[in-house]
């Protein structure tokens, strides 16, 4: 339920709770965002939390992205009863991403990358979480 509370006091809480690492642990290389649409292509499909980010999971479980081409973001928490699902819209500015929860209207930005090896980083307030390619079979639960 923490989690949930952390998550759902807007949409800072929403990407920011859910993307955390330890201060000084190892970051991986980062390639640049070249420009927004090509970037907000990239981003498209689905996204989960990276298996190796034991720091993310450990603090907030498994989350899950979804990125649609008409600027939709379905952020879900899985739980081991249900899915917590926060549903957003979004767009991308330079290297950041630009989020507003329409339940609870507040614009947020969060800087993200992409890896070399094509990681999606999302950094916040100093701490990341990583996010590797998932594909809707991945979802079945």
């Amino acid at each position: 339920m923490l989690r949930l509370a952390v998550c759902i006091t807007g949409i800072a809480a929403a990407l920011a709770g859910c993307q955390c690492g330890k201060e000084g642990s190892e970051r991986p290389s980062f390639e640049g965002n070249a420009d927004n649409a090509n970037v907000k292509q990239r981003l498209l499909g689905n996204w989960r939390t990276d298996p190796s980010d034991s720091d993310s999971l450990e603090r907030f479980g498994s989350v899950r992205l979804r990125f649609e081409d008409d600027g939709t973001l379905a952020h879900v928490i899985e739980t081991e009863s249900t899915d917590q699902v926060i549903l957003l819209t979004f767009e991308v500015d330079g290297d950041e991403l630009v989020t507003d929860q329409p339940s609870a209207p507040r614009i947020e930005r969060t800087r993200f990358r992409f890896t070399r090896d094509g990681l999606l980083v999302l950094e916040r307030d100093g701490e990341s979480s990583r996010y590797v390619r998932a594909y809707p079979e991945d979802h079945a639960r």
